[in-house]
């Protein structure tokens, strides 16, 4: 398994419902925050939140003229 079925799973899960099966039976999954954390060298890692808001915010620290 690999990425895509943490950040997409919205496409595993119509395959379980048209085969007539709650995917939550077979691959439970459970939202975290932060959702990544990225380190460099030996800097404070930065963390992404699966909130927008404060996503933006961080993306914003990162790099303004960008976001």
């Amino acid at each position: 398994l690999g990425p895509t079925i943490v950040m997409m799973p919205e496409i595993y899960r119509e395959v379980f419902e048209f085969c007539g099966k709650d995917p939550d039976d077979y691959i439970p999954m459970k939202k975290v925050n932060p959702m990544l954390k990225l380190y460099f060298n030996k800097e404070e890692p930065i963390e992404f939140s699966n909130d927008l808001i404060e996503l933006t915010k961080t993306l914003e620290n990162i790099s303004p003229e960008d976001t």
